[in-house]
């Protein structure tokens, strides 16, 4: 065991600390003196504090009645951890984590890699090392949003059952209930708040998934004939478009009061799906005999 002697105190008040040859004998514990105990711990408190670290001491003997010089031997020495302590892997997704609590707070222009560095207490220049920029920090953000909002499509679609009204109706639920309840995500998705839409690889192919989702459903609904033919993309861009409208303009609120969920958003999609639907003979003829007006400002059918 290392040995380490506090030889007193400088004229600042700051502990000298010389430390001891492995070969000094150690002080006989009936020899020590009790009555100064107090200044020696409160020295080797200062050591700790100086080093860092947590030492724990087996016995600490006085040497004299004048406390020159205190003996103390170290049987472990533990450097203290600062006070965000990441393991091997997982800075990178409380950097996103802070980044996304940031942009909630004050909006995605207020975010830099620097100030998350700041906030989670690390070195500034820490979160350089897993994004060149803050680009590349707002495009693995963008990553994780889009592969959550997929999920969430998919989950919404598998639980709804099998009818087109019943998934088109859980979906647009789910995609406005996801933008409530993540703004920060949606904002970065979308590239709001000033800043464009960052897409890396990843990225890219979360967000095909998610409209994937939409589009998919939809093809279903025509080979059961619960949505006219056409183009299926097309027709996906519809319910997608009134969905994201419905959450970009703030026209749907969280339930409260026991009201009921999200039923503007339903409505919405009611009025949506009737007009996908299957079109009727009568319907039918007046598109075709509108279609073949010659004129100006010709307007659909009524």
């Amino acid at each position: 065991m290392e040995m380490a002697n506090l030889a007193g105190f400088s004229h600042a008040g700051t502990p000298v600390i010389v430390l001891g040859s492995r070969t000094i004998p150690a002080v006989d514990n009936a020899n020590a003196v009790s009555i100064t105990t107090d200044k020696a711990v409160k020295a080797l408190l200062s050591f700790q504090s100086f080093l860092n670290c947590s030492i724990a001491v087996d016995y600490v003997n006085i040497l004299n009645r004048n406390v020159d010089v205190v003996n103390k031997k170290i049987t472990s020495y533990m450097p203290t951890p600062p006070k965000h302590s990441y393991h091997h892997g997982n800075l990178r997704e409380s950097i996103i984590s802070e980044s996304l609590a940031l942009i909630a707070e004050n909006g995605v222009r207020a975010l830099t890699l620097r100030e998350i560095g700041a906030r989670l207490g690390v070195s500034r220049m820490a979160p350089y090392r897993h994004f060149a920029d803050k680009a590349a920090l707002l495009a693995a953000i963008s990553a994780s949003s889009f592969r959550q909002f997929a999920d969430a499509l998919e989950d919404a679609r598998r639980s709804a059952g099998k009818s087109f009204t019943a998934r088109g109706e859980a979906m647009a639920v789910a995609y406005v209930r996801f933008a409530l309840q993540h703004r920060a995500h949606f904002e970065v998705m979308f590239g709001g708040g000033g800043e464009p839409q960052y897409l890396d690889a990843v990225g890219e192919i979360e967000a095909k998934r998610s409209f994937a989702v939409l589009e998919e459903t939809v093809r279903e609904g025509q080979k059961t004939g619960e949505v006219r033919k056409g183009d299926s993309v097309a027709l996906a861009r519809v319910l997608w478009a009134l969905v994201h409208g419905i959450s970009m303009l703030g026209l749907e609120q969280e339930p409260q009061n026991g009201g009921r969920e999200f039923g503007f958003t339903r409505f919405c999609a009611s009025v949506l799906q009737s007009g996908l639907g299957p079109k009727s003979p009568g319907n039918k003829r007046k598109n075709e005999r509108w279609r073949g007006r010659r004129g100006s400002n010709p307007r659909p059918p009524t």
